[in-house]
C-alpha cells in the first residue's frame, strides 16, 4: 500500500580512486546549476550526485563528483573520483 521512500545514493561498495580535501561550499559554481562546480584544487569540474542515475553516468564518465556517505552519526560529503574496478 505505501511505498518506502529510497534513499538518495543506494549505491553499495563504492571506492573512491581519489578523494579530494576541497570544500563544496568553497568551490565556484559553474553555471546556473548549483550542481556543479569548479575545484581549484584539482582544476576539475566537481559533479554532485543525488540520484544513483546521476553517479552511475558521472562514473561512466569519469568524473569528480561529490556524494554524501551516510551510516555514521553525521552524514559526510566525500569528493573525488570513483574507482572503476
Amino acid at each position: 500500500m505505501f511505498k518506502k521512500k529510497k534513499p538518495p545514493i543506494v549505491l553499495r561498495n563504492c571506492n573512491f580512486a581519489f578523494v579530494c580535501n576541497a570544500d563544496w561550499e568553497s568551490m565556484n559554481p559553474i553555471s546556473s546549476n548549483d550542481k556543479q562546480r569548479f575545484c581549484e584544487t584539482c582544476q576539475k569540474q566537481v559533479f554532485f550526485c543525488v540520484s544513483d542515475e546521476e553517479l552511475a553516468e558521472h562514473v561512466r564518465d569519469n568524473d569528480c563528483v561529490t556524494i554524501f556517505e551516510f551510516g555514521k552519526k553525521e552524514p559526510q560529503m566525500l569528493i573525488g573520483e570513483i574507482a572503476l574496478d
